[in-house]
């Protein structure tokens, strides 16, 4: 995935795991205003996942053993259904890092993520290989 639409979205991918991140540093850390940086880094969350969701709608339509391209558009839109169902649960001021439901919650989207890069990894190999995806 080194040229043209497959480095946009190992790209932007990475973006989001940044900001995936960033998330967990501030409920970590809890510094004043964390909850408001949550905010914030949710709203990035959804900008950057709305581009990677364009992507991957952009990818040129496979054919009918194409099942790469399907496992990464089916596991970004799980994943954007975990980050939905996840903020929908545990708007910023309710967010408890030390709840049990949170934790399991945030579970959740980590194994969304992990899916998503699998995904994308296959893909990329497959791209790299000369293979039909």
């Amino acid at each position: 995935m080194s040229t043209g639409p497959y480095a946009a979205l190992s790209a932007d991918f990475e973006l989001l795991q940044g900001t995936q991140r960033q998330i967990m540093a501030a409920t970590s850390r809890r510094e004043e205003g964390w909850r408001w940086a949550v905010v914030q880094h949710r709203r990035t969350l959804a900008t950057q996942l709305a581009a990677l969701s364009e992507k991957i709608r952009a990818l040129p339509e496979p054919g009918a053993g194409d099942t790469l391209h399907k496992a990464a558009r089916d596991s970004v839109s799980k994943l954007r259904a975990a980050l939905a169902e996840h903020q929908a649960r545990w708007p910023a001021v309710a967010i408890d890092p030390d709840a049990e439901g949170y934790r399991s919650s945030v579970d959740g989207v980590r194994t969304s993520y992990r899916a998503v890069e699998a995904a994308l990894t296959a893909l990329r190999a497959a791209i790299s290989n000369g293979e039909r995806t």
